[in-house]
């Protein structure tokens, strides 16, 4: 009787099938490597720009290196801290090969980018850029489900410095609530509609709601997250006076010297709801006192919060023809806004001049990210909420020594994101400029980086041409953002049902991570860029692995649609909100 032939599973066919050597025939056993640290070669539009020594200087401080086509990144990170000599604990680097990253042997980046780059007699260069030291461990469990909103909840922010939470909803409230335990710590009414931004000031000593009212509130915080007037109203109550001040039409409630400032400022002007608030970097300005808010009536405006109620508006910008949806304050003293009419226009935060208006887009602005947005929020706070400065910013003095110390702390960090990754805008190869990048209706992404190589206080190189468009999603992207290591990658957000990883620098796709049944609203970094979290219409969130591009954890618990949330710049907390009217904080 003949065998019965089985065929064989797709499995056992790759287990059994002969290796390929097509697939290294063009990567050499052996290889010359030169490792080069990103952004070595550019010194920011300075005087050594064209001194080509000078650059070769910066970039051969490692001598080329011959290692093996099978290489990985942590043998390269071995080999790395040993040549720079690194006394301390190792420090963890990433890898890049002809403009991808590098997460697996060193022949199979090059096969994938083409054989032809890949010689024995040609030197390869690898770029490596730092990563955080430190590790921020992925929110496993919900610690606290606390209610107090009686409709949606459209917003949750924590402050730079991870003490407090603000949240805001379609019941009209404003609340804050106290991390510690877990429990409010004061409800902010004023509102007359939907509360759907919410902005702390890098001093995390003031917090700007604004929403469906066309009004913005400036409420002075406490650092454990109760607002002064909550401060007030307990001395008074406590002394038998049952009232507090409240200022009119915007002005400062008069309130006595020992009692702190004003609990809330009203900027009024818009005529229709406020989409956005934007502060004014702390490098650039200590204490807060400015702001940016964009409308749907197409217009912005800069607040300037210690002039008088007459003159606080300081500058209203004007060009675009429909509603602008998102307005950022960049850290070269430069305002970006997004629009409807599919444009995005950088704006000179001095004068108001429109420098640039960047176009491409078919269809509506939906959302803009800066690569440094993470430092310009967090300022001169560390990832465990610590102030790098002898003086708590809520509790600076304009033109104090501790003022400029707090300034320069910022400053620092800055520039050290500023100058982490490079890009290549023009005819400059190694721009250092911040980038944005700009999520559509259209289904699309621009990334662009419009002062490339400019400086605070210089005359401002505007490049009006984008780095590249970044296709993929096919539905509409709701949001893109840059990751905290000075923008190495960015994570798009969209309707259909997907998130896509790309390259912050180039533009290029990365990856994408699928496992939401529903839209994607909201994308969250942790502050190592190591962590993606992500909110979504199938009202549940996950953690995301950037380096695996997998699963790393499923959080369920809302009963409904999460429409916002915010993993703490402290690195301990992640905090989410929904359509069932709820707040939950996560911790690992």
């Amino acid at each position: 009787m003949a065998g019965v032939s089985i065929p064989l599973s797709k499995k056992l066919k790759r287990q059994n099938a002969p290796v390929r050597p097509s697939e290294h025939s063009d990567v050499a056993a052996s290889l010359v490597v030169q490792l080069v640290r990103e952004g070595a070669a550019s010194s920011g539009g300075g005087e050594n720009d064209d001194d080509a020594a000078h650059q070769e200087q910066q970039r051969t401080v490692i001598p080329q290196l011959d290692v093996p086509s099978t290489t990985t990144p942590e043998q390269l990170n071995a080999i790395l801290n040993q040549m720079l000599k690194t006394t301390e604990e190792p420090v963890p680097y990433a890898f890049q090969v002809l403009g991808r990253e590098l997460n697996g042997p060193l022949h199979k980046a090059l096969a994938e980018a083409g054989g032809s780059a890949a010689s024995a007699e040609r030197t390869i260069e690898i770029k490596y850029v730092p990563q955080a030291t430190f590790r921020v461990r992925a929110v496993t469990r919900c610690t606290a489900t606390l209610p107090g909103h009686k409709d949606s909840v459209l917003k949750v922010s924590f402050s730079p410095d991870g003490r407090a939470l603000c949240s805001g909803g379609g019941d009209c409230v404003v609340r804050l609530w106290d991390l510690s335990t877990q429990t409010p710590a004061e409800a902010l009414e004023g509102h007359r509609g939907w509360v759907q931004a919410v902005a702390w000031s890098p001093d995390a000593a003031l917090v700007a709601t604004a929403g469906m009212d066309c009004e913005t509130r400036v409420w002075r915080v406490r650092g454990d997250g109760a607002t002064v007037s909550s401060t007030a109203r307990r001395r008074k109550k406590a002394a038998g006076i049952t009232a507090v001040p409240t200022g009119a039409e915007g002005s400062p409630a008069t309130a006595p010297a020992n009692e702190g400032a004003t609990p809330c400022t009203v900027l009024r002007g818009h005529k229709k709801s406020v989409t956005s608030v934007a502060w004014r970097p702390a490098h650039l300005q200590l204490p807060a006192r400015q702001l940016a808010t964009s409308s749907r009536d197409g217009s912005v405006r800069v607040w300037d919060l210690g002039a008088i109620t007459s003159q606080r508006c300081r500058l209203t910008l004007t060009m675009h023809t429909h509603a602008v949806t998102c307005v950022l304050w960049g850290g070269q003293d430069h305002i970006y806004t997004a629009s409807r009419d599919a444009s995005i226009a950088v704006w000179d935060a001095k004068d108001g001049r429109c420098l640039a208006r960047l176009t491409g887009h078919a269809h509506w602005v939906n959302f803009i990210s800066v690569s440094t947005e993470y430092v310009l929020r967090t300022a001169a706070f560390d990832h465990t909420g610590k102030f790098e400065g002898n003086t708590h910013p809520s509790h600076l003095v304009e033109d104090s020594p501790d003022a400029a110390a707090a300034m320069e702390a910022a400053r620092k960090r800055y520039d050290a994101a500023l100058r982490a990754t490079t890009c290549k805008v023009g005819s400059l190869a190694e721009a250092v400029g911040e980038r944005l990048v700009s999520a559509s209706d259209d289904f699309t992404m621009f990334l662009w980086c419009p002062l490339g190589a400019s400086r605070v206080g210089d005359t401002p190189q505007v490049h009006s041409k984008s780095i590249a468009r970044m296709t993929g999603h096919v539905q509409l992207v709701n949001q893109a953002c840059f990751s905290p290591d000075g923008g190495r990658h960015v994570a798009s957000a969209s309707f259909d049902k997907a998130i896509r990883l790309w390259d912050g620098t180039t533009g290029t796709y990365i990856a994408v991570l699928r496992g939401h049944v529903g839209a994607i609203y909201q994308l969250a970094w942790s502050a190592d860029s190591r962590l993606l979290l992500s909110g979504s219409k199938d009202s549940t969130m996950k953690v995301w692995d950037i380096k695996t591009r997998r699963l790393k954890g499923d959080l369920p618990g809302h009963a409904d649609e999460v429409f916002t949330c915010d993993w703490s710049p402290s690195s301990d907390r992640a905090a989410s909100g929904g359509k069932d009217k709820v707040l939950k904080l996560w911790s690992f």
